[in-house]
């Protein structure tokens, strides 16, 4: 639409570049940030220090930028990247003093100890390479890919192939071979992937470029992840994009500004890394994200899972490094113990029944209310399936005034009348409950339990009845107090919110169904004064229905370790 100035019916002007810096402007940038970095390596923060010099060199390159960068990387362990920027060093400041050249070439000689090589082969042309998250161009390289000594892993991609994974240890001075086959899709889906606002922004699936938006493609059934990436720091964190088998998954991202940098490194190398519960792979992992928390957990089969919740700045550079440790005796344990407490307020519409289920013309019916308090104590696996048992107590009753009965003298005929009942249901309850939960900084869980309530019902009822000659005469209040069994069925939908690694708040939504193994009953064999009538008793009534449903709202904590 025109901007408010414009005349109607005219487009907004485009709105100009702005100007480019001068020399001089450029070169005080440079300058700033290469100042930055000397503070940070002051206080051994290498990550920043790096981020600083790179940005520096940007601006305006200089000798003494290019030196502090190369040593930063090789103080963060990133050798080839350090031995890339020394050589750099050596081709674009060749006329530095014969001392410096001499350290600069000592240097270059340690690292290519610590540098190896691999070669890829075996594989389809115009295959993408990715190495430890970075993409390192296609297939066939044009020499071998230098990497640091150590682990790495190696993806191989292209589509309507499967994608080829493998990890490879690679020894200083020397280079490892990779055969990559690649195998067609047999199965696949598609993948559409959209920008809100119909902007253009690269796609990465599986931090792999595949094209613009929109863009659309065939993959591999499973679990993918998707970002987009675009100028002026705009584009998405990583999301997450389950493909099905013949069906399209369609994903209309928002690119917002990315102001936050952030890079992980797992150890072991090879251990998946999760971003707010989204997958983005194995080993490092690097991209720009959003200010604000994350939730990042590393796992790996026979390690103890990690978890780590980061805040991010405007403008922050974060290397978070992440060792995992090995579980005792060499025992894997996938997943996570749970304790979940919870207390649930109940709305029961109608008990159902002899008592308030009749309940006709001239009778008033309450809502009935109650309150259940549970503990649930379970087991939850990495793909967030969770099982265990809970144990609780719950209470509820209703109100009926007005509704019609009759009492039954000795000798006499039976004389109608009405009655006012108070239904009280409570007991313990235990069982076993299923789980999963889509987790995240905002965890949805899906649970069901079921198991046994073992129940008291409690019937407070006052009775009325009319004479021949016009009186009334009141009857009670009598209690009686049967005991019931019921099979309790749990079904609920939990949000929460995450406060930390272990500790997240909850709300819940559920509908609480009990289930009479026999339903209790008003007992006739009790006798009541009838007044004039003398003795008599009430009929036997079902004093619940079959199944007893309720609706409830929920509050409580959750405790993960």
């Amino acid at each position: 639409s025109p901007e408010p100035d414009a005349p109607a019916g005219e487009a907004p002007a485009p709105e100009e570049a702005p100007p480019a810096l001068s020399d001089a402007e450029r070169k005080a940038k440079g300058r700033e940030h290469f100042q930055k970095g000397i503070t940070l390596i002051k206080e051994r923060a290498w990550s920043e220090a790096l981020a600083e010099f790179l940005a520096s060199r940007e601006l305006y390159p200089t000798r003494v930028a290019t030196t502090n960068a190369a040593i930063a990387y090789r103080e963060l362990r990133r050798f080839d990247e350090s031995l890339a920027m020394y050589e750099t060093l050596m081709r674009e400041y060749g006329d530095m003093p014969a001392a410096e050249m001499e350290e600069v070439k000592k240097a270059v000689t340690e690292l290519r100890g610590r540098v190896g090589s691999i070669d890829i082969d075996l594989t389809e042309p115009g295959a993408t390479i990715v190495i430890d998250d970075v993409t390192r161009g296609t297939y066939p390289p044009p020499g071998p890919l230098r990497v640091s000594a150590g682990s790495h892993i190696i993806r191989v991609v292209k589509e309507g192939y499967e994608p080829f994974e493998t990890t490879v240890d690679v020894a200083g001075g020397n280079a490892a071979r990779v055969s990559a086959p690649l195998t067609k899709l047999t199965e696949s889906g598609q993948l559409s992937v959209t920008e809100t606002k119909g902007r253009t922004l690269v796609v990465l699936v599986d931090d792999v470029e595949v094209g613009q938006t929109p863009w659309s493609g065939r993959l591999s059934i499973g679990q993918h992840s998707v970002r987009l990436r675009g100028e002026d720091k705009l584009g998405t964190p990583p999301v997450a994009a389950p493909v099905k088998s013949q069906e399209t998954t369609s994903l209309s991202l928002e690119a917002s500004p990315l102001t936050a940098q952030l890079r992980i490194e797992p150890t072991p190398a090879n251990a998946e890394v999760f971003i707010d519960a989204v997958t983005v792979g194995r080993g490092i992992w690097e991209g720009a994200m959003t200010a604000g928390p994350h939730q990042i957990e590393v796992r790996e089969p026979g390690f103890l899972p990690a978890s780590r919740k980061v805040e991010l700045g405007d403008d922050q550079k974060e290397v978070l490094a992440i060792q995992l440790e090995r579980a005792e005796e060499g025992i894997t344990i996938p997943g996570d113990f749970t304790v979940d407490v919870a207390a649930v307020g109940m709305l029961a519409p109608n008990f159902g029944g002899d008592v308030i289920g009749d309940c006709g013309d001239g009778c008033d019916r309450a809502i009935g209310l109650g309150f259940m308090a549970r503990l649930h104590l379970g087991y939850e696996f990495p793909f967030g399936l969770g099982l265990g048992v809970f144990g609780g107590y719950l209470v509820t009753s209703q109100e009926v005034a007005g509704r019609s009965t009759t009492v039954q003298p000795v000798g006499l005929e039976s004389r109608a009348g009405t009655a006012a009942d108070t239904v009280r249901l409570r007991g313990p309850l235990v069982g076993a409950f299923g789980s999963y939960l889509f987790d995240g900084e905002l965890p949805v869980m899906l649970r069901l339990g079921a198991g046994p309530v073992f129940a008291q019902l409690r019937d407070a009822r006052t009775g009325s009845f009319e004479l021949d000659d016009g009186n009334t005469y009141q009857a009670g209040p009598i209690i009686q107090e049967p005991t019931a069994i019921y099979l309790g069925i749990f079904p609920e939908v939990r949000g929460g919110y995450r406060f930390n690694e272990w500790f997240t708040f909850t709300v819940g939504v559920e509908v609480p169904l009990l289930v009479a193994l026999k339903r209790p009953s008003w007992d006739p064999a009790r006798e009541i004064d009838a007044a004039v009538d003398g003795i008599g008793a009430y009929e036997t009534e079902a004093l619940t229905g079959r199944v007893v449903a309720a609706v409830a709202l929920s509050l409580g904590g959750r405790v993960q370790f």
